[in-house]
């Protein structure tokens, strides 16, 4: 029976991710192309926004970064109070739900996308938009992620719930911009893999065969019942 399972990936518009977007009009002046760290996702425990606060206050003193946290969730307020208590909040900009072209930008226009998520993802599409926006990923060792992020090649990988490893994640990032465009590069290649036309293929392919099967049962019954009447 395990023979007959066909895993098939979700995928990704890798052209559109791609292509080039202008700055958002609304976006502050003070994020800046390849000076930010991008979280995107819910604003809940799981997902580690918390963990990215704190390692980026960890790291804030050596580093002109500042951090972009895309998304929406019930612990906004208490993410925003962090902030402020970590004395990070004039860095960390809470933008809430974004998506067309405004997310885009940000995908393409950040040193990394962060996923600190703290348990097992299926399989995370904002890694694969990062990548395929040409981007790296820092994320977390955990089941989804890490069979996506290749350390040294797209990104990295740290102990999850680890604020310190994930603080020097960060440290790395911002000592080696050099290296992340690099890792971007890979990744976006990598991202070719999962390209909605590819994946839709695959669909297809899979559809296709199986009612080929179902022909050929179908005419090795009929000659089945057909040979016992005539028996």
């Amino acid at each position: 029976r395990t023979a007959r399972i066909v895993h098939i990936p979700n995928g990704v518009d890798v052209q559109m991710l791609g292509r080039p977007q202008p700055r958002p009009a609304e976006l502050p002046e003070t994020i800046q192309l390849n000076q930010y760290l991008l979280f995107l996702g819910r604003l809940v425990q799981r997902k580690g926004a918390d963990l990215l606060i704190a390692a980026f206050a960890q790291t804030a003193a050596r580093h002109e970064l500042t951090l972009v946290i895309a998304g929406e969730g019930p612990e906004e307020l208490q993410l925003r109070m962090q902030a402020a208590g970590l004395s990070v909040r004039e860095r960390v900009y809470f933008l809430g739900r974004v998506d067309g072209a405004t997310k885009i930008w940000l995908l393409q226009n950040a040193l990394c996308c962060v996923t600190p998520s703290r348990c097992s993802e299926a399989f995370p599409l904002c890694v694969l938009e990062s990548f395929a926006a040409g981007r790296p990923v820092l994320a977390t060792r955990i089941p989804g992620l890490e069979e996506l992020v290749r350390p040294g090649r797209t990104g990295w990988l740290v102990a999850p719930d680890d604020g310190r490893a994930l603080a020097q994640g960060i440290g790395d990032a911002a000592a080696n911009p050099e290296r992340a465009l690099a890792m971007g590069g890979d990744a976006q290649r990598l991202a070719q893999q999962f390209d909605w036309r590819r994946v839709a293929l695959r669909h297809l392919q899979l559809y296709s065969r199986l009612l080929a099967e179902r022909v050929v049962s179908a005419r090795r019954k009929h000659a089945a019942e057909t040979s016992t009447a005539y028996a």
